[in-house]
């Protein structure tokens, strides 16, 4: 029976075709906690598809105690699918979210597997990368502004422009950054600042043969060196810039794998 309760919490997202207050979400987990407690199999199913279906549609912040509770619902599922990794990552980021809560014996009873899979986590998350802030807003996990995702924990991600949010994405610490309006500044500009040192390089270049062609009209040794060395210049400042236009398309091949 308990077996059968611990279902997982389906990843299936439907379109949103509204949005959704937190207050529905709050109260589909609500439900789902105590039809897991109660051992009830088809309410526990229902709420956790109901909160599926909204979790994508929020139209602001879910706080950080509501988030911790949404991660501890995920982590019920992964563990009854023997998903231990992300069953602890999971529940490290709900101890991180609202390290304060303890579990109920109704809901993780003394000695059960998950109470001490739980209470052994950590309070704390390790960040990540530095992510670029959406345009005109910031991103937020687990319900507060953030620029960068743990990289031991599951995280809620939220687009937030406005106070409004544009996305809500559920990610596991190996998941990918869904894409958002912003999100590729970082490289775009490192990409700017390459193609701006190869039309340097191109102007230098054609500033040298500009030059050389000005030996023809030398009427001493002395304005033929000149020319020479003016030349010079131009082609040896032309390969530095091309040369150097390398770094920054490195840093943008960077960016982008990000």
């Amino acid at each position: 029976m308990l077996l059968a309760l611990l279902l997982v919490v389906g990843s299936a997202r439907a379109a949103c075709t509204l949005d959704q207050p937190t207050t529905a979400l709050v109260d589909a987990m609500d439900r789902a906690e105590a039809a897991y407690a109660d051992l009830d199999v088809e309410g526990f199913q229902q709420a956790t598809v109901e909160v599926d279906y909204l979790v994508p549609c929020l139209d602001e912040p879910l706080p950080p105690a509501e988030a911790a509770r949404l991660h501890r619902l995920r982590g019920i599922g992964y563990h009854s699918t023997q998903r231990t990794e992300a069953a602890t990552a999971a529940f490290r980021a709900a101890r991180a979210a609202h390290p304060e809560w303890e579990p109920p014996t109704e809901l993780f009873p003394e000695g059960f597997e998950l109470r001490t899979l739980y209470l052994d986590q950590p309070t704390a998350t390790s960040p990540g990368h530095r992510l670029p802030r959406p345009a005109g807003g910031d991103l937020w996990v687990d319900g507060q502004p953030a620029r960068s995702l743990p990289t031991d924990a599951s995280a809620l991600v939220q687009v937030v422009v406005d106070r409004h949010v544009q996305s809500t994405t559920y990610l596991l610490p190996d998941e990918p950054v869904p894409a958002y309006r912003g999100a590729t500044a970082p490289r775009d500009r490192w990409l700017l600042a390459g193609a701006g040192t190869v039309l340097t390089a191109g102007v230098l270049y054609g500033l040298a043969a500009s030059s050389s062609t000005q030996r023809f009209e030398a009427s001493s040794r002395e304005e033929l060196l000149a020319v020479q060395r003016r030349t010079n210049t131009f082609v040896v400042a032309s390969g530095v810039f091309a040369a150097g236009s390398a770094v920054p398309f490195v840093f943008a091949f960077r960016q982008g794998r990000r």
